[in-house]
């Protein structure tokens, strides 16, 4: 049984998107961990033949293409963030953020590590 859910949600203080994304890598919990302000984000429209090519660790690169996020390893493009993350990764803040890869599976599940420390 439990408690009963009357329709209205549990929390909604902060206007901000509450970025779940739960991945096997992190034991399912969702992040965006503010103490070292990473967040790790799973990559949309991702392009296959791009992933094959990476590796965990890899240093990838943000360009902003018409108010979309593209992630790009040497010059080749492998996916996008989702829109949901553009106010995080506000444009100022990505120029100095640390991109790298930290999951890659053959579902192209791709999760990107932003690291935004440098900016405080």
């Amino acid at each position: 049984m439990g408690n009963h859910r009357n329709g209205t949600p549990t929390r909604q203080r902060n206007q901000t998107p509450k970025i779940q994304i739960s991945t096997a890598a992190t034991g399912g919990n969702s992040f965006r961990n503010l103490e070292n302000d990473t967040i790790s984000i799973r990559l949309e429209k991702v392009d296959s033949n791009a992933v094959k090519q990476a590796k965990i660790k890899d240093v990838v690169t943000l360009s902003l293409e018409e108010n979309i996020f593209e992630v790009s390893l040497q010059q080749q493009r492998i996916g996008t963030i989702p829109v949901a993350f553009n106010s995080i990764l506000s444009a100022q803040r990505i120029k100095q953020a640390r991109i790298e890869l930290i999951r890659l599976s053959p579902t192209l599940e791709v999760i990107i590590k932003v690291s935004l420390n440098s900016i405080r």
